[in-house]
């Protein structure tokens, strides 16, 4: 049990949820599609504020709805619009070939593929996992929610994480 654990936590944290979520925000920031008319919302002239809210923001509180109550209650609290949003695009999205390329990501972490690149990108002096950091920090939706979150002092008062410190 403790292998798979070990296993498991680490399928879920270096392949899906960190990956699926950084990368689903900065794609719907740039192309996310309204139910009302499939324009995208910044690509369309949408202010970027507007579009962070919507990726990034509203992110949390699915993920807090998720925490507190489970998928049921989380569907229980949007909008019909939204919930109905999710079984639309939903599969569109996370389909046949989302969960073949999961399960290759966790063939790969199974079978030491994974531990052998990162060991030669450590070895290295990690030049992938910085030109990564550099590009993340320099993406529209990394600079517009810099922005908005300097204008909210109740998100640095309850800071998670001190650069300073580490």
């Amino acid at each position: 049990l403790f292998h798979q654990d070990i296993k498991a936590d680490f399928q879920g944290a270096k392949g899906s949820k960190q990956v699926d979520s950084h990368k689903v925000c900065q794609i719907e920031f740039r192309i996310r599609s309204t139910c009302e008319d499939r324009t995208a919302l910044v690509e369309a002239g949408y202010a970027p504020e507007m579009a962070y809210f919507e990726c990034c923001h509203e992110m949390k509180l699915i993920v807090d709805l998720i925490y507190e109550g489970g998928i049921a209650t989380m569907d229980y609290s949007i909008s019909n619009n939204a919930e109905y949003g999710q079984y639309y695009t939903g599969p569109k999205v996370v389909n046949e070939e989302s969960r073949k390329a999961m399960r290759e990501c966790l063939r790969q972490i199974q079978n030491g593929e994974y531990a052998k690149s990162f060991l030669a990108e450590c070895q290295l002096g990690y030049p992938q996992l910085r030109s990564e950091r550099r590009l993340t920090a320099e993406h529209p939706l990394e600079v517009t929610g810099q922005k908005l979150r300097q204008m909210m002092p109740f998100i640095t008062a309850n800071r998670l994480v001190d650069k300073s410190k580490n």
